[in-house]
């Protein structure tokens, strides 16, 4: 059994969250245009591409422990 009455807890470490996945939706008259289908799908990428560098996500905790 441990004495003390208080305490400080510290957590720190890094989450893998995977790579992500990027879904873009629209709506509107200019749906039928092969152009703009392109272009979202060129965008859908885009993104996918800029957030592969955070799938790693640190975090740190910090408690506090009284025990009576």
């Amino acid at each position: 059994m441990q004495d003390k009455s208080f305490g400080v807890t510290l957590d720190i470490g890094v989450i893998s969250q995977g790579s992500p996945a990027v879904t873009l939706a629209a709506s509107g008259p200019i749906l039928g245009d092969p152009q703009f289908a392109n272009d979202i799908a060129a965008e859908e990428l885009q993104l996918e591409d800029d957030l592969d560098d955070f799938d790693l996500f640190p975090f740190a905790t910090v408690g506090f422990i009284f025990r009576f």
